[in-house]
């Protein structure tokens, strides 16, 4: 079972996924990481509390597809080296945010999860809504949290982003990637992917991914509940709009 921790003071929480399709091409590994942390660093509001994750980018998902990595089955050495070139990716991001007065505390979720069969079933994120409230703002990764059937398993962002926003009661999910949204057949471009009819949507072929994609990110929206979008992080202005919303209707 997960209980769900809440925010006691009012204040706006934001669940915030920085893309790994944002930070590098996950088909030729062009690294755009330095580019997207100062751009994200000039686009978050101070009032507003983030929660920051990050995901794997080009270098996870070669790494988990070249080492056939998704269960432990004893490999322990691909699985650490894994990890690491997620965190020395990750890094970037939170020196940024902490260059800049943002008060990034890195918080790692293989402590705050489990997972069976790959898919997340216990969490605790009292540690979060701790740092939260006390003017932190938490930053972690996609992750291998320990799993009861397949002793690690590969976790997205976009799970971690999901099951928080949920957890905590979020006002607002944001996937960063490198889209303006969600290409339909009708010919538009949606960036609100928590009530998205999967039958109105153009699915393409996104390459090297071990997470699963448009498709995961739409039904891990869906089921968190909260109110979730997709930001350009390679373009100036696409999550200052989002962000925008929170307060235009009030």
């Amino acid at each position: 079972m997960r209980s769900r921790q809440s925010l006691g003071d009012g204040l706006y929480t934001v669940v915030l996924k920085v893309g790994g399709a944002a930070v590098s091409d996950k088909a030729t590994g062009e690294y755009f990481g330095e580019e997207v942390a100062k751009r994200l660093v000039r686009e978050l509001r101070r009032d507003i509390r983030f929660v920051i994750v990050q995901g794997a980018g080009y270098i996870g998902h070669q790494i988990a597809m070249e080492r056939r990595i998704s269960r432990l089955n004893d490999n322990q050495e691909a699985w650490a080296y894994l990890r690491y070139k997620i965190v020395e990716s990750a890094m970037v991001t939170l020196r940024e945010l902490v260059s800049n007065q943002f008060p990034a505390m890195y918080l790692p979720v293989n402590t705050m999860v489990r997972t069976r069969d790959g898919k997340i079933y216990k969490s605790d994120y009292s540690a979060i809504v701790d740092y939260l409230d006390r003017g932190f703002m938490p930053f972690m990764h996609s992750d291998g949290p320990i799993d009861t059937e397949m002793g690690l398993s590969v976790l997205s962002g976009d799970a971690i982003v999901s099951d928080i926003s949920r957890s905590i009661g979020a006002k607002m999910a944001v996937y960063c990637s490198d889209i303006d949204g969600i290409e339909m057949k009708d010919g538009s471009i949606v960036s609100r992917i928590d009530n998205l009819d999967p039958a109105g949507i153009i699915f393409r072929k996104s390459g090297m991914d071990v997470s699963g994609g448009i498709a995961n990110k739409i039904a891990e929206a869906s089921a968190s509940g909260v109110e979730s979008y997709i930001a350009n992080l390679r373009k100036d202005g696409s999550l200052s709009e989002i962000l925008g919303r929170i307060h235009a209707d009030e």
